[in-house]
């Protein structure tokens, strides 16, 4: 259950946080929120999607782990993060911005850390802060990721409702089977429409351009190329230990 509370230098004085690529291996999950200012790294390393909301019915961007929660290629056999890069979602984890009213009554942006999270406690792990009361300098890598997402949130979301108004969105099922003969099947994604992108015209192509949303679009495509990477990690991993 998520406890989260505002990060304070007297009552979190004690307070630690354990290794990232543990904290991480106990989520296990397949996707992770991505932002569009980080689309040149995570392409190299992630098929870059767009999921659905059950909720809410939004379309967000996000990063594709691996095809199974079994086989996430991010960790090693120690469970280990190893991939160069951490998307920030991941990366700032267990902390979050909270907004909080001043005495005028503005909200102004504060660090939160979900103190119920496996990997938060007293024993083991980097202290938060310093013996002064300021942040260490794991706090503050987690604060610029945060920054980070912030900044780029907003900007996340207009891109994403310019596919959707452009109607470049297309449903994607990646289906497959390994050396070992078990079944892959990942669903309920999305990608860009590579048929609807060609036929778009000059003005609607230098727009896009203008906006920066055109280079985005294609690292979403070329970092599909991804997918059989993975395939390919898994097999590995099964002759390997067969």
């Amino acid at each position: 259950m998520k406890d989260y509370q505002l990060l304070d230098p007297k009552r979190h004085s004690q307070i630690r946080v354990q290794n990232q690529g543990k904290l991480l291996e106990l989520d296990r999950g397949l996707l992770a929120p991505a932002f569009i200012a980080e689309f040149r790294s995570l392409a190299c390393e992630y098929p870059i999607v767009l999921v659905k909301d059950t909720e809410t019915g939004q379309f967000l961007c996000a990063v594709l782990l691996g095809l199974s929660t079994h086989h996430l290629s991010c960790f090693d056999e120690d469970g280990e993060w190893r991939d160069a890069y951490l998307p920030w979602s991941l990366k700032r984890q267990p902390f979050l911005i909270a907004n909080r009213a001043d005495e005028n009554g503005d909200l102004v942006p504060m660090l939160s850390i979900d103190a119920g999270h496996p990997m938060v406690g007293e024993k083991s792990g980097d202290h938060v802060f310093e013996s002064d009361g300021t942040l260490t300098s794991m706090a503050e890598a987690k604060l610029t990721a945060l920054r980070s997402i912030n900044d780029s949130a907003s900007r996340t979301a207009q891109f994403v409702e310019r596919l959707i108004e452009l109607e470049l969105l297309t449903g994607l099922k990646v289906q497959g089977q390994t050396d070992s003969g078990n079944e892959i099947v990942v669903d309920d994604i999305y990608g860009i429409d590579e048929e609807a992108l060609g036929l778009l015209s000059d003005s609607i192509l230098v727009e896009l351009h203008r906006t920066r949303y055109l280079e985005p679009i294609y690292l979403m495509v070329a970092s599909l190329g991804r997918i059989s990477g993975f395939m390919r990690q898994i097999n590995q991993k099964h002759t390997a230990s067969s």
